[in-house]
């Protein structure tokens, strides 16, 4: 109970090593040793694992047969239906549940601890056999699931009554996984509340410390990183001063996962490597593998697409064939490599093989989220109504559930797409919604949506004191504490901004702003090593060089992104950036004669084809999110014992 789990293993050697021990203490012993290697396997403590604890249940249950004790038989039978359930043997495991129901019948109701504690389990396992038959592909109905959910908030209320607080915490954490993935955001956080409440109150340092971990992540669910940041620090001293090194690794995982919102690359792959390290030494085949996803999403989003895809195609066959808890998680990163790369049918493929997993759950936010994905890889396909369409679904999904941060994040994402076809009503009205969750929410990262989004629509006016606005609140954005991702978006349309200014007033001063903004956009992708935005970024220097009649370096630029894609697989901007050089020859000789004779900056621009290369790179870099909106918990169910 207080996390000794390794000293509980060598006093229960110990007791075995009794040459007087009788058979019905040898198999309680051999149960209570499968259980302490089930809880260590989960928290990734040495000694602990899954198949060692699978052994000694699967000895005493062999021992126990044929007894005459019932309760013992009992004990081993309900033993081995949750670490098949660990194991994810899930058709075993049903089978076990459904003889544990038929045999629980027989025992007489009383105040005893071990009938308590039988009756908390089968109250568990019971709630869980609607899912069993998501597991196992056969899907289940929403009547089936709410039962379930109703069981645990029944097997929650009976322990708390008895005092079972360990016990207890399953149920918990089981209902606050639900609350997430339907949505109810404000009823998770209450739930994992009062789970550290019990762990501070009734349990220990090793409890408290489980549930800190879930209740970071229902504040990282909301969108608030800084609480999720800060709990995960306090457990991090909780954890290193007990030299646990699986939740060590988890909390580094964690921390990881902060410094991907804030943008922090390097930091973000430190602690995902540290991480990595230690479940190496641990030799958790499945937890090395998602230490490892984690990795490839961080070369991911820097722009290494080859390097994301070596981490990812090394973690895959473990995850497939092992099938742990969230291993489809993988399937989200091949579909976003790959739409990166420009191979869009094979995205949507990964993704259509998500979507039916998603559905099977019933998880609400993970299939708002495959939507969003989908929307973004038609968008690049130029199947701009599909696209709306997809994201509309989404956000219906999302308001529905009431998670309205995510409903703000597909809000804006809607706004961008309308004012991008100029379909600026539509955009206004989804504006409208916008604008009521931010003053509801009062949350940091809506706020910024909404300000961003209030000035993609300003922008679109021909009011030139509207696009003053929108350059004004695009510049405060700037300012401010913002997602990697909304960043480089705001950089680009300040961009936008000023490439029309400079077009119409023909301005020299102008171009000395977009160069500023430009400066910045090449500082960022070289500071977290963002390969395709750097790529991206050198041919639009390129071009603003060749504004100003340099030429040697508009081709200088052109080929250090030729070099930098050619060195990451960026197959297509490769033979994009060939082209590009083949085209400058001609445009140089263009260029000589406007300079003789005293051209307009927009006759130069025209000629480059300006407007198009920040088009490009609002498109490509639309796809990255830095933000794992799909991340409603590390496990979808628990069983505690």
């Amino acid at each position: 109970m207080n996390g000794e789990l390794l000293v509980s293993l060598t006093e229960l050697d110990d007791v075995l090593k009794n040459k007087e021990i009788t058979i019905e203490e040898r198999i309680k012993v051999d149960i209570l040793r499968s259980e302490i290697n089930c809880v260590s396997a989960t928290y990734m403590v040495e000694r602990g694992s899954l198949e060692i604890g699978m052994k000694f249940a699967q000895k005493a249950m062999k021992e126990s047969k044929n007894h005459k004790d019932k309760t013992l038989r009992f004990d081993s039978l309900l033993n081995l239906a949750i670490n098949y359930f660990y194991s994810n043997e899930w058709q075993e495991s049903k089978k076990q549940v459904k003889e544990i129901l038929t045999d629980f019948e027989d025992f007489e109701p009383s105040r005893d601890f071990y009938y308590l504690k039988r009756k908390a389990l089968v109250l568990m396992l019971k709630g869980l056999l609607p899912f069993f038959k998501t597991y196992t592909g056969k899907g289940t109905s929403d009547v089936e699931i709410e039962k379930g959910f109703q069981l645990w908030i029944e097997g929650e209320k009976f322990c708390e009554e008895n005092n079972l607080y360990l016990y207890q915490m399953g149920f918990l954490l089981n209902i606050k996984y639900m609350q997430t993935n339907l949505g109810d955001l404000d009823l998770a956080l209450e739930t994992g509340q009062k789970m550290v409440t019990i762990s501070k109150e009734h349990l220990g340092k090793f409890s408290l410390a489980f549930s800190l971990y879930h209740l970071a992540w229902t504040y990282y669910n909301k969108n608030d990183f800084v609480k999720f940041y800060e709990l995960n620090k306090e457990r991090l001293i909780i954890v290193e001063e007990s030299e646990n090194k699986g939740m060590i690794a988890s909390t580094y995982q964690n921390l990881g996962d902060y410094y991907l919102v804030i943008g922090e690359y390097d930091e973000a792959l430190d602690y995902f490597k540290r991480s990595l390290e230690i479940y190496q030494k641990l030799n958790r085949e499945n937890a090395i593998a998602f230490a490892q996803g984690d990795c490839g999403y961080v070369y991911f989003l820097k722009g290494d697409l080859g390097r994301a895809l070596e981490f990812y195609e090394e973690a895959y066959p473990v995850l497939r064939e092992n099938q742990p808890q969230d291993w489809f998680k993988v399937l989200t990163a091949f579909a976003r490599v790959y739409t990166q790369k420009g191979d869009l049918d094979r995205a949507l493929g990964f993704l259509d093989e998500l979507m039916t997993i998603q559905e099977g759950f019933r998880n609400q936010i993970g299939i708002s989220t495959v939507l969003m994905d989908q929307a973004m890889i038609y968008w690049q396909k130029g199947m701009k109504e599909q696209a709306i369409s997809i994201l509309q679904e989404s956000f219906e999904i999302r308001y529905k559930v009431g998670n309205k941060a995510l409903a703000a994040s597909s809000l804006a994402s809607l706004i961008q797409f309308n004012v991008e076809i100029n379909n600026l009503e539509e955009a206004k009205k989804y504006f409208g919604h916008l604008d009521l969750i931010n003053k509801e929410l009062k949350n940091v990262h809506v706020s910024q949506y909404h300000k961003f989004s209030e000035a993609l629509v300003h922008k679109k006016s021909s009011n030139l004191r509207d696009r003053l606005k929108a350059e004004l609140l695009f510049e405060q954005l700037v300012e401010e504490d913002i997602q990697y991702s909304v960043l480089v978006q705001v950089l680009l349309h300040l961009c936008d901004i000023l490439l029309l200014e400079m077009k119409e007033t023909n301005e020299p001063e102008v171009l000395k702003k977009i160069n500023k903004h430009v400066n910045k956009l090449q500082e960022l992708s070289e500071k977290n090593n963002s390969h395709l935005l750097l790529v991206e970024t050198l041919r639009l220097k390129a071009q603003l060089a060749l504004i100003e009649f340099d030429v040697d370096n508009a081709r200088a630029l052109l080929l250090k992104a030729q070099n930098i894609a050619q060195e990451n697989g960026f197959e297509r901007l490769v033979l994009d950036l060939l082209e590009q050089q083949k085209k400058l020859t001609k445009q140089s000789i263009e260029l000589k004669n406007l300079e003789k004779t005293s051209s307009t900056i927009s006759q130069r621009m025209t000629l480059v084809e300006l407007d198009d290369s920040v088009s490009v790179i609002k498109r490509t870099s639309i796809t990255e999110t830095v933000t794992k909106e799909e991340e409603v918990s590390k496990k979808l169910f628990s069983i505690q014992i």
